[in-house]
């Protein structure tokens, strides 16, 4: 009887059939078919059933290929998995969707208690500019959380620069570099605050701080005269970098 009943569903949709198979391999690769067909409705059946980790992790990144609303709750639901994982894949299912309950989900992963699923969530809360992002990335900050360092970077405000600014001995030496060497590349920033990030990147010990103001001098065109830019050659010569080159090509466009 179960011999007919697969017979059929092989005739009806090879795809179901081989989503449904006890052959892993099998499944993942029809999970991912299904996703790029956007089939949805095949998609959502077959993780209600329950599959091992594997198989869920290859439909939940299916289903977010899918774009559609009807996976919320299965994101959701899976956002609380045992598997790291499977985790990941449902926050990044939730970091496409506009509802409330995903980006308050979004918000409680940056606390999760694996270093990778944190730091996705931390690339997500800050890519969505979620409320609060900006104060959870800098609590994991504080925490020596290498995850936070890009993401509170890219949206960190004036008022956070200059509080990140008062923090040289508190936070790590490497994050604190990294994170204003991200807000220092960042196009939005004001001349006069890069500046300010000048003369703290000055006041931190270690490679990194020097590494961040060597990346901003080749990441800005060689025409361009920015004060700011003035200030980090003569801030790697006193950290004792030597002189800053420009890049071949003329710098960043």
């Amino acid at each position: 009887m179960l011999g007919k009943v697969v017979l059929l569903l092989v005739l009806a949709d090879p795809l179901k059939a081989d989503l449904m198979s006890d052959d892993v391999d099998k499944a993942v690769a029809a999970a991912q078919k299904l996703g790029a067909a956007k089939r949805a409705d095949l998609l959502l059946e077959a993780i209600s059933m329950g599959a091992p980790p594997k198989v869920d992790a290859a439909i939940l990144e299916a289903l977010a290929q899918c774009k559609t609303e009807r996976a919320l709750d299965t994101f959701l639901r899976y956002a609380d998995n045992r598997n790291p994982e499977v985790r990941k894949k449902a926050l990044t299912g939730l970091s496409e969707a506009p509802d409330k309950r995903a980006s308050a989900r979004l918000m409680e992963a940056v606390g999760d208690g694996d270093p990778s699923v944190r730091a996705l969530a931390a690339k997500f809360v800050a890519k969505r500019r979620e409320k609060g992002a900006d104060e959870a990335l800098l609590k994991l900050l504080r925490h020596n959380d290498g995850g936070a360092a890009q993401p509170l970077g890219s949206i960190a405000t004036p008022e956070m620069t200059r509080r990140l600014a008062e923090m040289v001995g508190v936070l790590s030496d490497a994050l604190l570099a990294q994170t204003l060497g991200v807000i220092l590349k960042r196009s939005d920033v004001a001349d006069p605050l890069r500046v300010e990030i000048v003369n703290t990147l000055v006041k931190i010990p270690g490679a990194d701080s020097t590494t961040a103001l060597v990346e901003y001098v080749a990441a800005v065109p060689a025409k361009e005269d920015r004060p700011s830019k003035g200030a980090a050659q003569k801030a790697i010569e006193q950290k004792g970098g030597g002189a800053a080159s420009e890049p071949k090509g003329g710098g960043a466009k």
